[in-house]
């Protein structure tokens, strides 16, 4: 059996966000195309204790042949089986256990809780190696890489409930971004602001060869949000502008021109704060911005010292060089720069 999911949707109203339905409609052609038949949403289908069901209750119908299992999130406080629905659609409002190929355990949020004090009511019914945990909440040991209204911890699951436990798979909802790993979190299908940048993605998993497989989704929106560190050389302005054209073309927002919803903020020292900003805003030509934000470069001041705009150039290429490994706790590379910025130009 194969299986679809995905998580975080945080839907409204299919006025107030449509993108957020079309991103489900594009899961479940690509399922329909696939032969999967059902889909399991690991939490925050629906966005801060909305009540309003009908429209999600409308594209369910719309898609008889799909099973919609549904796991409430710590956003789905007025989500239970009495509130959908539909024949097609059933809420796990307590933890359950599910024969489909595999044992899967449906845990519903449950403000106050742990993870692991749910999971010991199953003691004696997990086969160990064999069953596959689908949940909503926090991974103590993981990217806690979420969206930024989200403070504190969320029924978590630690490490050492992985070890005695021991589930072949875990997937959780709750952080928006896509994390693989030994918890895999299958990201929002839509992002929700500026705050969620790049493309989105769902999982369909297979029961039978316990394999994950992402599947890449075209959503109506996405984001981009580019931080610019400018050195203040002759040739600043196209300098900065070429790094905003690669990070277009890395990030492949310039193959998602009408989707794209963009912000640009730059910090540093330039020679032509005027030019500077001309030089982005033509290679962002075509490109809508986030709310329709102009290019930012009041962290940009200007200078006219050739001596220390050359050291600078000498100590970015000194930085590039240590090839600095990124971690959650750890300055990159462009805000080391910055600070060796204000003390050769401030200090």
């Amino acid at each position: 059996m194969k299986i679809a999911i995905t998580a975080d949707v945080h839907l409204k109203t299919e006025k107030e966000v449509p993108e957020r339905y079309n991103a489900l409609r594009a899961i479940l052609r690509q399922c329909a195309a696939e032969g999967i038949t059902t889909l399991a949403i690991c939490g925050d289908l629906f966005d801060h204790d909305f009540s309003n069901f009908a429209d999600f209750e409308k594209l369910c119908a719309a898609h008889p042949g799909v099973m919609f299992w549904i796991l409430p999130g710590n956003h789905d406080a007025r989500l239970s089986a009495r509130a959908l629905t539909g024949g097609n659609i059933r809420v796990f409002e307590k933890a359950d256990l599910v024969e489909a190929g595999r044992q899967l355990l449906f845990l519903p949020y449950e403000q106050g809780s742990l993870m692991g004090e749910k999971l010991a009511e199953f003691t004696g019914r997990l086969r160990p190696g064999e069953w596959v945990l689908l949940a909503h909440g926090d991974y103590l040991y993981g990217t806690r890489v979420q969206h930024e209204s989200e403070t504190g911890r969320y029924m978590p699951l630690g490490r050492d409930d992985i070890q005695r436990y021991r589930p072949s798979r875990v997937f959780l909802g709750h952080i928006h971004a896509a994390s693989d790993g030994e918890v895999i979190y299958p990201g929002s299908p839509c992002g929700l602001d500026i705050s969620e940048t790049g493309s989105r993605r769902f999982l369909i998993y297979d029961t039978e060869a316990a394999t994950v497989s992402p599947r890449a989704l075209e959503t109506d929106v996405v984001f981009g949000d580019l931080q610019l560190t400018v050195l203040p050389e002759e040739d600043d302005a196209a300098q900065a502008a070429a790094e905003v054209k690669a990070w277009l073309s890395a990030s492949g927002l310039d193959e998602k021109k009408m989707a794209a919803r963009l912000r640009v903020r730059a910090t540093g020292y330039s020679r032509d704060r005027g030019a500077l900003k001309k030089a982005i805003e033509q290679e962002l030509a075509g490109f809508r911005m986030y709310k329709d934000e102009p290019v930012d470069i009041s962290g940009v001041s200007i200078t006219a010292d050739a001596q220390r705009s050359d050291i600078a150039g000498k100590v970015r290429a000194e930085i590039h060089n240590l090839e600095l490994t990124n971690g959650p706790d750890e300055p990159d590379e462009s805000s080391i720069l910055l600070q060796a910025l204000k003390v050769i130009f401030e200090g």
